[in-house]
Formats: C-alpha cells, sequence, structure tokens
C-alpha cells in the first residue's frame, strides 16, 4: 500500500506545479499587454494554492505530520529550504495580491497607477514567483527523498 504522506506530496507537487505554471503564464500575458488575462491566470494560481492550504489541512488532520526524526540531514535540509520557499511565496504572494488590487482599482477610478505601487507589485510578483519556483524544485527533492524510502 502506499502511505498517504507519498499520496499527498505527489499531489503537492502537481498542484504547485499548476500553480507556478498559471503564474508564469500570467507574467507572459502582461507582458504583451493582456491585463486582463494576466488577472485570470493570476487568481486559477490563487485558487490552486487554496487548493493546496486546504488539502495540507486535511493531510495534517487526517495523517499528520512526517515522522522527521526518521529522516537523514540532506532530507531535512530539503524540507526547511521547501519551507522557507513556500513561505516566501505565500508571504511575497499576497502582498502582490492586494497591491495588484490597489493598481487595478487606481486605474478603474484614475486611469492609470503610480510607479511605485507599480513597481511594490512587480517586486512582489517577482519574489513570489522565484519562491514559487524554488518551491516545486524543492518539492521534487522532498518528494523523491520519500518515494526512495529515504525519509
Amino acid at each position: 500500500m502506499i502511505a498517504p504522506t507519498l499520496i499527498f506530496w505527489v499531489f503537492a507537487l502537481v498542484d504547485m506545479v499548476i500553480a507556478v505554471s498559471c503564474a508564469t503564464t500570467a507574467v507572459l500575458r502582461v507582458r504583451r499587454g493582456d491585463v486582463e488575462g494576466h488577472v485570470r491566470m493570476m487568481v486559477t494560481a490563487q485558487l490552486a494554492i487554496g487548493v493546496f492550504l486546504a488539502a495540507y489541512l486535511a493531510k495534517v488532520v487526517l495523517v499528520g505530520h512526517e515522522d522527521l526524526t526518521r529522516w537523514g540531514a540532506q532530507a531535512l535540509l530539503h524540507l526547511r529550504v521547501h519551507e522557507v520557499a513556500v513561505s516566501g511565496m505565500l508571504g511575497g504572494g499576497v502582498i502582490a495580491a492586494s497591491v495588484g488590487w490597489r493598481v487595478r482599482r487606481a486605474v478603474r477610478e484614475q486611469g492609470s497607477a503610480g510607479r511605485a505601487i507599480r513597481g511594490l507589485h512587480r517586486g512582489a510578483g517577482w519574489l513570489t514567483l522565484a519562491c514559487a519556483w524554488m518551491g516545486v524544485v524543492t518539492a521534487a527533492f522532498v518528494f523523491s527523498h520519500l518515494a526512495l524510502g529515504e525519509d
């Protein structure tokens, strides 16, 4: 039988790839001037992250946390780097999303948004995207440790 934790990590990795793919597509769309497409793809990425958070809470309640006392030093390092990356992704994403909605409101009400607020949105977005890609790579490492029984 496949361990429930392993099933969760497969789901988490696939979900994170979906979210990062949507966010990357959103960046490409806004660079082409497709602001509405950018917003749609970012909302889709946010939904994927929301699904992950709900699944993570369900996993903790139903299965519990991984037994980290059995993990080797390399597996623990990959997990900790993954946790930092995901924290950066979530924090940067909250900032980028909230500032992004302020940018949209300013454009709607005033015709444009200030350079500083657009820069803050862009910077938070790039931080989020970089952390998300790092999260995908480190999730793959964590998954490989679990799949190979190297936890």
